[in-house]
């Protein structure tokens, strides 16, 4: 697996702009081109990379990236049997 460095150079390398101007379309674009798995990779990455940038606190997430939610952290439902 590639860097935590080298995956945000090939971020900033894709959308060839500075973080401060970097949208939620910029990200969508970028992700839509990665293979699934590497794109739930990015996702975390990007989240906290963008905390970090913008100094949020751990339970705030930037506007940049709120829209981004993994798949691993959803919860699915469940078959619940009903008494009759």
């Amino acid at each position: 697996m590639k860097s935590y460095k080298s995956l945000l150079l090939n971020f900033y390398k894709a959308v060839n702009k500075p973080f401060k101007d970097v949208t939620r379309e910029d990200i969508d674009r970028y992700l839509a081109d990665l293979k699934p798995s590497t794109a739930e990779i990015m996702k975390s990455k990007l989240r906290a990379f963008f905390k970090w940038f913008y100094n949020c606190d751990k339970k705030t997430l930037p506007e940049v990236v709120s829209h981004l939610e993994s798949t691993k952290n959803q919860t699915h439902p469940t078959h619940q049997t009903h008494p009759t």
